[in-house]
């Protein structure tokens, strides 16, 4: 059982390296129990983000059970479980910082706001900030946000598929040539349409690659007007409208005054966006306790570097690399290097 979490700092900006079967959700909610009875954050303030709906549920009830088996020990019964125990760990930490009463106060509040918790993916975490603070920066976050906007990519590839065949048979003929049907070609538009997937040749390096930009751009500009008409949003759109948001300093402040503590969960798959969002998030909370003296904001990442490579799944090396430094020049980093899930008989075997 990793004693990392007693020590995990409860403010600045923080990097905890994991690799699979470390611990990693152990000590996050352990982490995240600490930052309830020590510092005394109220649960509704404390953003946890992941990056997918089934993490974010399992998140959620480990915290549940963090919070269940701390009530359970203040009311002297004895640790069940390797949780359980560090837990109590976290309770006699909490106690010495403080005072008994404190700490029951805190949990008491904890369990109450239970489901306040921000637990949520990154898209939903930017989604909730919109809506309640966009219209500081005339971004009003109302439209639905759908995960596969086949509907509008099918009507994208309609209009398409007809305008080529309304026009220049050479148009016609360069689309029949990479795709049989509308269908085929709104199957592909969204990989075509994302530049970190799909990387072009030059727009001039002939007349095949200039056509391809330009479907490209005539894609990208009917999808979103096709999504306007729907009173919709795609993820990437999403994103993309928190990115520009955040430059707004009042609402980075007002964003950063209401979850003045986030943590980020495999951050190895955030990308140049993703990491500009959390970054802008921590500096206006970093510049309102500068300015008001208040709680200084905490930042805690977690992630496995070795999964940044996979692009595939959103991870970007470049960025990863870029927060750590950032870390490491203005915060502090931590790692998790003792493999709990695999057999030590088939680690000395390998």
């Amino acid at each position: 059982m990793s004693e990392l979490a007693l020590r995990l700092p409860l403010s600045g900006l923080h990097l905890v390296e994991a690799s699979a079967g470390t611990g990693k959700t152990f000590a996050l909610t352990a982490w995240i129990l600490r930052l309830l009875l020590e510092r005394g954050v109220a649960l509704p303030e404390l953003l946890a983000v992941t990056f997918t709906r089934a993490a974010t549920a399992e998140l959620r009830e480990r915290i549940r059970r963090r919070l269940r088996g701390a009530e359970r020990l203040l009311a002297g019964e004895a640790p069940r479980d390797d949780e359980e125990r560090q837990t109590a760990g976290v309770l006699a930490q909490a106690v010495r910082t403080g005072d008994e009463a404190t700490v029951r106060t805190r949990l008491a509040a904890a369990l109450v706001q239970l489901d306040e918790a921000a637990v949520s993916t990154i898209h939903g975490f930017c989604q909730r900030a919109l809506r309640e603070y966009g219209f500081i920066a005339g971004s009003i976050g109302d439209e639905d946000v759908i995960d596969a906007p086949r509907e509008a990519w099918d009507e994208v590839a309609a209009d398409l598929w007809r305008g080529a065949n309304l026009g220049p048979a050479e148009g016609a003929r360069q689309l029949r040539a990479l795709w049989n049907t509308p269908s085929d070609l709104a199957g592909n538009l969204p990989g075509l349409c994302d530049p970190a997937r799909c990387l072009l040749p030059v727009a001039n390096e002939s007349d095949a690659a200039a056509w391809l930009h330009a479907l490209r751009a005539q894609a990208r500009e009917r999808f979103e007007a096709a999504l306007a008409r729907r009173r919709q949003r795609s993820q990437d759109q999403l994103l993309e409208r928190m990115h520009v948001a955040m430059r707004e300093p009042r609402f980075a402040a007002a964003v950063a005054t209401r979850w003045p503590v986030a943590l980020v969960d495999e951050f190895q798959d955030t990308d140049t966006r993703q990491w500009a969002i959390f970054s802008g998030l921590y500096q206006a909370g970093l510049a309102r306790f500068k300015r008001d003296a208040g709680a200084m904001p905490l930042l805690g990442l977690v992630g496995d570097p070795k999964q940044a490579i996979y692009a595939f799944r959103g991870g970007d090396l470049d960025t990863y690399l870029a927060a750590r430094n950032d870390v490491r020049a203005h915060g502090g980093e931590d790692s998790l290097d003792t493999n709990y899930r695999s057999r030590p008989a088939v680690l000395a075997a390998i």
